[in-house]
């Protein structure tokens, strides 16, 4: 899979988080790659890219709300955000029974992609 094409997946994929849910950044891109390893590629558009959705819905490995350093307060909003959809926190780490992971946005995905197709 091309770069490019892994990275218009995530971004589709990035819609396929709802509200009251969350992933992580290694289950994104897996599921943007087919099972691929693509997390570092979902955190770098997460951080930068305007067409990324939902991205404080995407947590770090085992459910840690990431944040660069010395932006402490984005990680507390970013908190506050999934806190007010409904996911709840023990310590720093998310509720995992709200967690969903690569397989089933691999599906969610799929089915964004082909309502995506035009029709003949």
């Amino acid at each position: 899979m091309r770069a490019s094409d892994a990275a218009a997946r995530v971004l589709l994929a990035s819609r396929a988080v709802y509200a009251g849910e969350w992933t992580t950044y290694g289950d994104l891109g897996a599921a943007a790659t087919d099972g691929g390893r693509a997390a570092r590629l979902a955190a770098r558009l997460a951080s930068v890219h305007p067409e990324f959705a939902n991205a404080h819905r995407v947590l770090a490995s085992g459910g840690r709300v990431s944040h660069p350093r010395g932006e402490e307060a984005e990680g507390r909003r970013r908190r506050a955000r999934l806190e007010s959809e409904g996911v709840t926190f023990r310590g720093r780490t998310a509720d995992p029974e709200r967690r969903v992971r690569w397989i089933e946005l691999r599906g969610r995905l799929r089915e964004l992609e082909a309502g995506q197709r035009p029709t003949a």
